[in-house]
């Protein structure tokens, strides 16, 4: 490093070239790097699991938005108020085309097709018995009925069902399938707009054109929601729109993270400056301190443009956390040459531990490349590549930009110096605190639990929290609505794997396990089933039977003064060849309302089954129901439980292997196997502590914290490493001083990362606050051990004559 030092010194042009150029060429990389904000990538890829990947597709289903609109007593103002906001909305979305369609109004000319369409194809969609028959054709029945189409042909809907009228006398189609299809709690409709069951809220539907795992693209849908419900509660006094789906819960998760980054290190940041700018009385030094972060971030992006292409957004503004743990090694070059100003001594005497620091770091966060999650993966390479580019910046490049006149604040110096000679590890009460404390918290460590539920690191809005509340509240009765899905290659197929279900669902209905359940296959039965029903129609309607029936609906005409022969065409349609019809296949029901019931995903077919439960029943429905053939739970976490749980048990794993790739580094570095021990023992034993205290104040251990046990092995072995550096030069009598100048900049880079972790915990995300309090916990335990234990340890060996002189030479 000396060499190269003096190279440069003497080829200044050739310097500034090497410097501007790489950074321009780094730059143009690193500007190129796409940035991805698919939460989806947190897991790991699941080709082999069909399941898995079915409940992650973009389902219109699963992905919709509801919209409720509710303030007001007027069902007016709110049917206006939902056009309004309806047509802001697509005002809004008309330059990035997110939304595929709105369903919040009943359009009666798209649906006179399909009404004038299902008397046609009756008898294909009747699970009806004889017995239930027999009563429909009854004459008190069959008069009862007239007299209720008479009222609704009076109104103006009604007037567009006459034809719908004259196939049904009996009003089969409402006895069965509007029946069926409602399960007691259907949405009322008012001027065609669609209303909750006590008619207090005025509901809709968004069916995004995207996924609710890209973040990005449903932040600007959720702008565009915002705005539009701005403007409707502008427009419409006491009116309030409220909204919640998975899309939105996407871009509230990543809009939350970015906040909370911005302003959590951004507070901290401020306030490092200041610090920093009492301490060395130089702005120029500041900046300078700052220039090999910066290139080892440019560094790291253009590494993950050329090894990736791009990379997650989490994974950046987490990795924007790290980087405190490479502003550590700028802290030792600079401070040190604070103390002995020259270049030249700060470089060779900084070289070894800053490089030994920086590998032992970089093979802690190279675990993270053996995960199977793809943005852990991220992480750990960008945060190596981040240490690569920051370490070689700061030996290399930044010792030529020293100040030629040396300035730092005395007083502030003088004062850390104080706080450092006190020798710490020679109380014994200090000692035996730590030991206590220490010992504790690994008895402690095995019972903190690790929770593999995705959702209790997510961020839930409160006006979400307050739209799911109210919506569960009006439609579910304040029960858990959970979709399954009967999935095959063909749409056939699927049909006839949805009434296994639906028996299935009955059967948990009766334990009281479930509340209720749509039966689909009402709408949607199979063909084998569709050629049961036409032969029982024909059994059924035999001529004498028909005759029969007429001759009792013109007896009941005649009593009201009505032709009979307005309900002709049910006369044909009792005599008529019927072939089995798939309504899903012929395009009559609108694309907004058959999403909620079929979908095509690639080469396989969807039919969706909504379930009412209460909450406690949800994971024992989603075991029984996924246990049957094509069954599918439409809930990503369910399926990411046990995908979480074995990433943990890998993670175990990584983790050893990194510990032991550490060990081997210092056992190298310092050819002691005693010494090497030693400065490994305050990484080690942190990680346990951490563990102990997640337990004792009820935080668990998480998908995120992963990601924190990288951060404790790479700041632990830092600090480990030049407290060894600085005990062993003044054990060997070259130098009393290192020490102390080692111990300043562990304190002022140690002071530095507390003030980071210390605004973590002001976040509001969960998985945010997450990273600060482990982090916090780890990084101040793996200082005070290698303040006190370390040191204590090996005064304690060279004690011993033999190993003095053997660890010393």
């Amino acid at each position: 490093m000396v060499s190269l030092y003096r190279f440069f010194q003497r080829h200044k042009v050739l310097f500034y070239v090497t410097l501007l150029l790489s950074t321009a060429f780094f730059l143009y990389l690193g500007l190129r790097c796409q940035f991805e904000e698919n939460i989806a990538r947190l897991l790991p890829p699941t080709a082999d699991n069909m399941k898995v990947d079915l409940a992650f597709q973009d389902l219109k289903v699963k992905d919709k938005i509801f919209i409720q609109v509710t303030g007001s007593d007027d069902k007016q103002t709110l049917t206006d108020a939902m056009d309004y906001f309806v047509e802001q909305l697509l005002e809004q979305d008309s330059a990035r085309h997110n939304i595929e369609n709105v369903l919040y109004y009943l359009n009666p000319a798209d649906y006179l097709d399909l009404l004038a369409y299902l008397p046609e194809i009756a008898p294909t969609y009747l699970d009806i018995t004889d017995e239930e028959l027999d009563y429909l054709f009854t004459e008190q029945h069959l008069s009862e009925q007239i007299d209720r189409y008479m009222e609704l042909l009076e109104t103006e809907a009604g007037q567009n069902l006459y034809d719908v009228i004259a196939y049904d006398p009996a009003g089969i189609l409402w006895y069965k399938v509007a029946d069926k299809l409602q399960g007691g709690n259907s949405n009322r409709i008012y001027n065609y707009h669609l209303f909750s069951p006590d008619g207090t809220v005025c509901e809709g539907f968004v069916n995004p054109h995207l996924s609710s795992m890209d973040s990005g693209s449903a932040g600007h849908l959720l702008s565009s929601i915002k705005q539009a419900k701005k403007l409707t509660e502008t427009q419409f006094e006491g009116v309030e729109v409220l909204y919640h789906g998975t899309v939105i819960q996407s871009a509230n998760n990543a809009r939350r993270i970015k906040m909370d980054l911005l302003y959590t290190i951004g507070i901290a940041m401020v306030l490092i400056l200041l610090m920093l700018g009492v301490i060395f009385r130089q702005p120029s030094t500041n900046v300078l301190i700052l220039l090999p972060i910066l290139y080892g971030a440019v560094f790291a992006l253009a590494g993950m443009y050329v090894c990736r292409g791009g990379m997650s957004i989490m994974a950046l503004g987490i990795g924007a956390v790290v980087l405190g743990v490479a502003l550590s090694y700028c802290l030792h070059v600079m401070i040190h040459f604070k103390y002995v100003g020259e270049a030249e001594r700060t470089i060779r005497e900084q070289a070894k531990p800053v490089f030994l620091g920086a590998l032992t770091t970089i093979g802690a966060f190279a675990g993270l490349l053996l995960t199977k999650s793809s943005l852990l993966q991220d992480f750990g390479l960008f945060a190596l590549l981040a240490m690569i580019g920051t370490t070689f910046a700061s030996l290399v490049f930044m010792p030529h930009f020293f100040p030629k006149k040396n300035v730092r604040n005395e007083r502030a110096f003088t004062f850390l110096e104080k706080i450092n000679n006190y020798e710490i590890d020679k109380k014994n009460w200090v000692l035996c605190l730590m030991a206590v404390y220490v010992i504790t918290m690994i008895a402690f460590s095995g019972k903190v639990e690790f929770d593999p539920n995705l959702r209790h690191i997510n961020y839930t809005a409160p006006e979400v929290v307050r739209s799911q509340q109210l919506w569960a509240t009006n439609n579910d009765n304040g029960q858990k609505q959970q979709y399954y899905a009967a999935y095959g290659n063909t749409l056939e197929e699927t049909l006839t794997i949805l009434p296994q279900i639906e028996a299935v669902c009955d059967s948990l209905k009766a334990e009281n396990v479930i509340t209720s359940y749509t039966p689909v296959s009402t709408l949607l039965p199979s063909e084998d089933r569709q050629w049961e029903r036409i032969r029982h129609w024909q059994e059924y309607f035999t001529p004498t039977r028909q005759q029969k029936i007429w001759n009792t609906i013109e007896k009941v005409c005649r009593s009201k003064d009505l032709e009979a022969d307005m309900f002709a065409p049910f006369m044909e349609s009792m005599a008529k060849s019927y072939e089995p019809l798939m309504i899903a296949a012929e395009g009559i029901i609108p694309e907004e309302l058959m999403c909620n019931v079929v979908e095509q995903v690639g080469d396989k077919w969807l039919v969706f089954l909504p379930v009412r439960m209460s909450e406690e029943n949800l994971l024992r429905t989603n075991d029984i129901l996924s246990a049957e053939q094509g069954c599918l739970v439409l809930d990503p976490f369910y399926y990411t439980t046990d995908m979480v749980a074995l990433m943990n048990d890998d993670f175990n794993t990584i983790l050893g292997i990194s510990a032991l790739f550490v060990f081997v580094v210092l056992l190298l570095s310092f050819r002691r196997i005693i010494l090497a021990l030693i400065a490994f023992l305050p990484m080690g034993l942190s990680w346990y502590v951490v563990l102990g205290a997640m337990y004792l104040t009820g935080h668990q251990f998480n998908l995120i914290n992963i990601v924190v046990s990288s951060f404790i092995f790479g700041i632990g072995v830092d600090y480990s490493i030049f407290i060894m550096d600085g005990m062993l030069a003044k054990a060997r009598g070259k130098d009393t001083q290192l020490l102390g100048y080692h111990k300043t900049a562990i304190t002022i880079s140690a002071t530095i990362l507390v003030i980071c972790m210390l605004s973590l915990l002001f976040a509001v995300h969960p998985a945010i606050q997450s990273i600060g309090f482990a982090s916090l916990v780890g990084m101040i335990t793996t200082m005070l051990l290698s303040y006190t234990l370390q040191p204590w340890l090996l005064r304690m060996v060279l004690k011993l004559p033999r190993l003095r002189k053997y660890l010393l030479k």
